[in-house]
């Protein structure tokens, strides 16, 4: 469902304003869990731009993503695949991690 490499034809059903891979404060989790941004506020950043340098129709929808714009599931899926790669990476050393792909 959310992979960056299908049709970008497929559309998310909420607006990106409203989408995050992260928790934040209201969730109740204090300060014991992984930052990052919101899905809209990651497609603003140079970070998301290099990580879709390789996917010209991606790097192209970001470009013209407004708040209230309903994004390709393909779009999305990329914003996850470098969440889960930012939560990942914070993982303590006594944690194991299996992708399954």
């Amino acid at each position: 469902m959310w992979s960056p490499y299908q049709t970008t034809a497929l559309l998310m059903n909420t607006v990106c304003s409203q989408l995050s891979a992260f928790p934040d404060t209201s969730a109740g989790f204090g300060e014991d869990y992984v930052h990052g941004p919101a899905f809209y506020d990651w497609l603003q950043t140079s970070e998301a731009a290099h990580w879709l340098k390789d996917d010209p129709v991606l790097q192209a929808e970001r470009a013209d993503v407004e708040p209230n714009t309903y994004t390709s599931c393909a779009l999305y899926g990329a914003y996850l695949t470098w969440s889960a790669d930012r939560i990942v990476s914070t993982a303590g050393p006594n944690l194991r991690i299996r992708r399954i792909s």
